[in-house]
């Protein structure tokens, strides 16, 4: 009889990669009230390192330009350089095409036929996500990745779902699909919350004048006086109703030319890893 010590980092990974199966597992298994099929890709060792430098492009030079795709590249490097077990489970799907003929119009079409020719003529990558997209379906691939998360969660390792991974593996050609999310699956050793929610790894890295300025940009609503006089004012500090501080819309070409830029640098990097799978495809 075998004493196997799951103490090693070999067998931390054995059973992050079979908690990667199990959910895997569960996303195909899940409820569906369509035909919707879900791909499941898991990633770990190099192709971690192909995410995390894809990642990094959008991220600019200091951090600064994606604050959230910094914090998921700082916790990928992190756990290179400590050696850690851990795996990314990698959910897509195509949500493009109804075949329902519920006509619920949820998509902003009247009939299901009218979405369909409108997204065979006129699908495409968004952001993040690709599109357009039959509500019912994305209701679907939604239940998949959820259940697949309950899983890994169940199991007792860190866990969240991204949006940022899921996005770098259809760049980089891991997963042939118009919508993917990406599910971490560890470290072995912070839980299941901790990790990736509040960031211990993130600290030092911004200042608070950072996180606040991020803040007031991406949830302004959360930082507006009352809006019954007809222009807020923004509550920028202990002192705002004597400053006369109000929001606006504004065109910002230094960080337009930023985010264009690294855009390109993000676009060559993917080029390169799809390159580089590609060629190991043919050799395999």
């Amino acid at each position: 009889m075998a004493v196997i010590d799951i103490n090693t980092k070999e067998e931390r990974q054995r059973i992050i990669d079979d908690i990667a199966r199990q959910a895997a597992a569960a996303a195909q298994g899940s409820q569906k009230m369509t035909n919707m099929s879900v791909k499941s890709v898991i990633l770990n060792g190099d192709d971690i390192t192909n995410i995390k430098d894809a990642l990094l492009q959008l991220c600019g030079d200091d951090g600064r330009l994606n604050m959230y795709m910094y914090g998921d590249w700082k916790v990928l490097d992190e756990l290179q350089k400590n050696d850690e077990a851990f795996s990314l489970l990698i959910i897509g799907a195509d949500a493009t095409q109804s075949s329902l003929a519920w006509d619920c119009g949820a998509c902003g079409f009247k009939t299901c036929g009218e979405f369909n020719k409108h997204s065979k003529e006129n699908k495409g990558r968004g952001t993040a996500q690709g599109g357009p997209s039959c509500m019912w379906q994305l209701q679907d691939f939604g239940g998949a990745v959820c259940s697949a998360a309950a899983s890994v969660y169940e199991s007792g390792v860190s866990t969240r779902v991204h949006t940022s991974f899921g996005a770098m593996a259809m760049a980089c050609g891991y997963i042939d699909s118009m919508q993917a999310l990406g599910i971490s699956i560890g470290p072995w050793k912070y839980g299941t919350w901790d990790e990736w929610y509040n960031r211990p790894r993130m600290k030092g890295t911004f200042n608070m004048e950072d996180v606040q300025g991020d803040l007031m940009r991406c949830y302004p609503t959360l930082f507006s006086g009352f809006n019954g006089r007809g222009r807020p004012l923004a509550k920028t500090d202990i002192g705002w109703q004597a400053k006369g501080v109000y929001f606006k819309a504004e065109v910002d070409e230094e960080y337009e030319n930023k985010r264009k830029g690294a855009g390109a640098k993000f676009g060559a990097k993917a080029a390169e890893i799809r390159a580089k799978l590609a060629e190991k495809k043919e050799d395999k």
